[in-house]
């Protein structure tokens, strides 16, 4: 939704297909969006939400949405359009374990800083899958059990598809997915196609 208020020419244009009028003071006032956006409080973005009357619509595992764009000049009186127009949702639903998510997806556009916590993951996952292999158990039954199982779960992680461990050192990978995701998600399956749909990444050509 953020995208679509920073596109002042989507907005001007979905207000062209609602009958608002498109002057420049109508271009002014939706250029102020592109500087509010980012520091609303999450009070502020649910109310404009509400103004807009968004929609999002699920089909399959993708996702659209709606909105009133003559709402957004409701404080001028200039429209007060019911016609609705669509947005593009970056994102895909996705299965982990018993719940859906709504994975989104990365932006070619520009490239963000690696996640510390994620790349620390990913680094302690090839440490933990060396320590299973060559390290010796302890002596305590008990002990050794619960040091199978921390390693066990922390080095499944380094068995994550090349491309999806490229996007985290470039700091590429869905806004949502951090090291908290990826620990949560369950039995990581083997297949790297099956484990790029469960955190959202695009599928690479063969």
């Amino acid at each position: 939704m953020a995208d679509l208020l920073n596109d002042r020419s989507k907005l001007l244009q979905d207000l062209q297909v609602c009958g608002g009028s498109v002057d420049p003071l109508t271009s002014k006032h939706l250029s102020g969006f592109e500087s509010a956006v980012p520091g609303m409080a999450t009070s502020e973005m649910r109310r404009l939400l509400t103004d807009l009357d968004v929609r999002i619509e699920v089909h399959g595992d993708r996702l659209s949405g709606s909105y009133l764009p003559g709402n957004l000049l409701e404080n001028d009186g200039t429209s007060t359009s019911d016609q609705r127009c669509e947005f593009a949702v970056p994102g895909v639903l996705t299965s982990r374990g018993h719940e859906a998510r709504l994975v989104i997806l990365r932006q070619e556009g520009g490239r963000r800083r690696p996640n510390a916590r994620l790349m620390s993951l990913l680094i302690r996952s090839f440490a933990a899958r060396r320590a299973l292999i060559e390290d010796a158990p302890p002596a305590d039954k008990a002990t050794a059990n619960a040091r199978k199982s921390y390693l066990s779960r922390i080095a499944r992680v380094s068995y994550l598809a090349p491309d999806i461990v490229q996007a985290i050192v470039e700091g590429t990978q869905p806004a949502g997915l951090g090291a908290r995701e990826v620990l949560r998600a369950g039995e990581l399956p083997l297949c790297w196609s099956e484990q790029r749909r469960m955190f959202g990444l695009p599928e690479t050509e063969s």
